[in-house]
């Protein structure tokens, strides 16, 4: 019973993920290329985005999307100061 519940709960939160994800994705994506003027690198920075944000919070559907564009400029920040090493 202890499983049947807690697969529930993953389903329900991947719903959940997958509705907050194609929310704001678009959004955000702008946002990225805006600044950085490449397709693939807009791409890369915006599932690193992701990664990040799911990593570190349980329910990121709460988030707003300015938290999700700050942590954006700041990896397009740490990709800009890597290259310049």
């Amino acid at each position: 019973m202890k499983k049947l519940k807690q697969l529930l709960n993953f389903k329900t939160n991947e719903k959940q993920l997958s509705l907050w994800c194609n929310q704001t994705w678009p959004e955000l994506y702008r946002y990225i290329y805006n600044r950085v003027q490449n397709r693939e690198e807009a791409e890369d920075v915006t599932q690193e985005t992701y990664m990040k944000i799911l990593a570190k919070y349980s329910y990121p559907e709460l988030l707003s999307i300015a938290y999700l564009k700050t942590t954006a400029l700041n990896i397009i920040r740490d990709r800009w100061r890597r290259n310049q090493k």
